[in-house]
């Protein structure tokens, strides 16, 4: 199933040890707008609450808290998400983002 996002590219979301650094490097060259979409964020959000679940440590400090979706939140908004997004352009180049690069919507 093919789900379309309304984009003229499309995105992938990838753990940032499986992505080689030389590939991140030329982050100067980047044609599209450094802008989190919010279908980008549900997604990093969704991914990394999953990793949660499988027992993946979380990245900030959880004050007690039980529920990995708000976990998975609260490291997307203190920018430590382990996690990379890859958009694919239509001519076939691809641009790698990491989070921390990006503006996230409110």
């Amino acid at each position: 199933m093919i789900l379309d996002t309304g984009m003229a590219y499309d995105i992938k979301i990838v753990k940032m040890d499986d992505v080689d650094p030389m590939s991140m490097l030329d982050s100067g060259d980047k044609n599209t707008d450094p802008y989190m979409t919010d279908y980008e964020s549900a997604r990093l959000i969704g991914c990394r609450d999953l990793q949660l679940k499988n027992g993946d440590d979380p990245r900030v400090d959880t004050e007690g808290e039980i529920n990995t979706l708000e976990i998975a939140r609260k490291e997307l908004y203190e920018l430590v998400i382990p996690l990379v997004i890859q958009r694919t352009l239509p001519d076939g180049r691809t641009e790698w983002w990491k989070v921390s690069e990006l503006y996230i919507p409110d």
